[in-house]
């Protein structure tokens, strides 16, 4: 069976002072290409585009329905290039409604997902200590506004301090 990676995260997202926006996109990228080193299974790319639940305003994203065809045009394309499975490596919370779309998706393309979201299953707060330490050890942290981070008031997306809302998810 032959079998592809597929990353998919997050773009332009608050991620407090020491993450860049992509933090959550970078993080899938980086976990989905050393699986690939490690098992010899072709890296696909990265997917665009996000979804956010309702309430949470931390950047931009798109709707499920677009993340779902983004992935439904990725999946015909590794189709077309003879990939019958694709293990999907997903970074960003909100993406995890895209799950729900999956039995049609794998339905219509006749490509099978696993879709892998223990990253976000492993992360405790958005844009903390988690995604801060992983960061720092890909290479994309800013250590040197750690101090800044931790500013509630000028970053309320970490931790969703400043999301009475979100916390309640």
């Amino acid at each position: 069976m032959k079998v592809g990676i597929l990353a998919v995260g997050s773009h332009a997202e608050r991620h407090g002072a020491a993450l860049p926006p992509d933090t959550d996109a970078r993080i899938a990228e980086h976990i989905a290409r050393e699986a690939s080193k490690r098992t010899n299974v072709e890296f696909l790319g990265v997917m665009k585009k996000s979804y956010e639940l309702p309430g949470i305003d931390t950047g931009e994203h798109q709707t499920l329905d677009e993340l779902a065809g983004e992935l439904k045009e990725k999946l015909e394309q590794a189709r077309a290039s003879g990939f019958e499975a694709i293990v999907l490596v997903n970074g960003h919370g909100g993406n995890l409604d895209l799950g729900e779309r999956l039995d049609a998706l794998q339905s219509e393309t006749g490509v099978r997902v696993k879709f892998n979201s223990r990253i976000i299953e492993l992360e405790v707060a958005h844009a903390a200590t988690e995604e801060v330490s992983i960061g720092s050890a890909i290479g994309i942290a800013d250590e040197s506004k750690i101090s800044e981070h931790a500013n509630a008031e000028k970053h309320p997306e970490v931790g969703f301090v400043g999301f009475k809302d979100a916390r309640a998810l």
